[in-house]
């Protein structure tokens, strides 16, 4: 009896001291983001039609392989990677990225979780005829 007391007195010990310690999480960047960048600045740099006013997306503009990856981690999210660091936006109002595919695949194919109404607020002159 005085084992099972003495095993789950320790259980219980080290479960609590596990849940006190640092979330190492927020401290690491996650490595699907480094994928994600490297995704986003490879189709800037291919299709862009303003490529030519963003610096940074000029062929050769990195010197090395390490300078390109310090570039992208210096981003603290892939949107502002692209809206801020990779966009014209002096000129470019269409460009824009998103993270749920499937919801941009039924926008563009007209598929709508609406109702299809529309409502508007709107005055009324008290003596009109409308």
């Amino acid at each position: 009896m005085k084992m099972k007391r003495l095993v789950l007195f320790t259980l219980l010990c080290g479960s609590l001291m596990m849940s006190c310690a640092d979330d190492m999480d927020d401290e690491v960047r996650d490595p699907s983001y480094m994928e994600i960048a490297d995704f986003i600045y490879r189709g800037m740099n291919d299709i862009y039609l303003y490529k030519s006013e963003i610096p940074e997306l000029a062929d050769g503009y990195f010197e090395n392989k390490e300078e390109y990856v310090e570039y992208l981690s210096d981003w603290d999210s892939p949107s502002n990677l692209f809206y801020k660091g990779l966009v014209a936006t002096s000129k470019d109002r269409f460009s824009f990225i998103t993270d749920d595919y499937e919801e941009l695949e039924n926008t563009l194919s007209g598929i709508s979780l609406t109702s299809g109404m529309d409502y508007r607020l709107s005055y009324l002159e008290e003596n009109g005829n409308d």
